[in-house]
């Protein structure tokens, strides 16, 4: 799992948080299906990654390049922020649990 860590970039670690928050609210709205929640984080996460991308643009050679690292860099992003939240999720005794 470390290998992960190392493939995001760090200007786009940011983009974890804001997705696990998101993530977060998406599973307490109860009209939204939790099923769902990945393929919206993902999406949300490749336009977060766009954006980034975007504001580095004279940095890329190529609009493809740009295209590349952004999607590249959303889905691992959200990828990341899925691993957290089952990590806290496993690892975080609730209250009430003995053990």
């Amino acid at each position: 799992m470390e290998q992960l860590f190392t493939l995001v970039k760090a200007d786009y670690t940011i983009i974890i948080a804001v997705l696990y928050f998101i993530g977060i609210g998406l599973r307490r709205l109860k009209a939204f299906p939790n099923n769902y929640i990945p393929l919206c984080i993902t999406l949300v996460g490749i336009g977060l990654a766009a954006l980034s991308s975007l504001s580095r643009l004279p940095d890329y050679n190529n609009l493809a390049a740009l295209l590349f690292d952004s999607i590249a860099q959303g889905i691992l992003c959200a990828g990341m922020s899925v691993y957290v939240n089952e990590f806290i999720k496993h690892t975080v005794k609730k209250s009430g649990e003995k053990g």
